[in-house]
């Protein structure tokens, strides 16, 4: 010979001395090989190689994902996520969309999480807002609380409710809680005890009132704020309500 020939694309030759093309070694799987090369090269993340005498790798097909080089096949994506043609790692579904597959290829595969409920980046599920929040629209990644004034005791829910007579509801309330006992709430929407209603002298209240009772014949209340009325002592009478 006057030149050197090249091993063919798909072959290696890593020794000296070659002297006809079937001392070349098939490249190996998981690796390619160019023309006249003395090693193999490991395919990239991403792509794969399944055979030997393989001149290019090729990309893992949508769906499918591989981490590592110098591999023969390509993995199912993982729930959670989406795996685009060549994928070298899962990409995780967007906040507010969700999905338990193993198959999706792109964003828009991952499904969005109804009114009610919510979704973080990557999540398998969509999750139920709990009890005290709410969201109303659909493709979110969290709920939001509800306002003062309002509550909501129901997990999934997609709006809050007005606060109840005779209740008060901070933000977030989960529950309506009762005035206290000496005082009521005559009205929606109460956002703290201070916006409960003192009962007034000659009335009582339990917890949880919506308005002042007036005290019985034959008993006093003498200040505001009283949860019972007290009974006249001996000697003395009261003939009238809400004395």
């Amino acid at each position: 010979s006057s030149v050197a020939l090249p091993c063919p694309a798909g072959t290696f030759g890593n020794a000296s001395g070659l002297k006809v093309e079937q001392e070349c070694h098939a490249c190996p799987v998981g690796h390619f090989c160019g023309p006249g090369v003395s090693e193999p090269t490991a395919c990239s993340r991403g792509t794969v190689a399944p055979n030997t005498n393989t001149v290019a790798c090729i990309d893992c097909e949508a769906g499918t994902y591989q981490e590592e080089a110098g591999q023969t096949a390509c993995g199912s994506c993982r729930t959670g996520s989406f795996c685009p043609e060549g994928a070298s790692a899962p990409l995780p579904c967007e906040e507010g969309t969700h999905s338990n597959a193993t198959n999706l290829t792109s964003a828009n595969d991952c499904t969005p999480s109804t009114p009610g409920y919510y979704a973080t980046t990557g999540s398998t599920e969509q999750r139920p807002c709990p009890p005290g929040t709410q969201q109303p629209e659909s493709k979110k990644g969290q709920c939001t609380d509800c306002e003062a004034g309002k509550f909501v005791n129901a997990s999934g829910a997609m709006i809050c409710h007005p606060c109840r007579p005779g209740s008060f509801c901070p933000v977030r309330a989960s529950a309506p809680l009762p005035c206290e006992g000496g005082s009521f709430g005559s009205a929606t929407g109460l956002v703290a005890q201070a916006e409960c209603t003192v009962c007034p002298a000659g009335t009582y209240c339990f917890a949880g009132s919506t308005a002042a009772t007036s005290c019985s014949k034959g008993t006093y209340a003498a200040t505001g704020g009283s949860q019972l009325c007290d009974a006249c002592p001996e000697g003395k009478y009261q003939g009238n309500e809400g004395a």
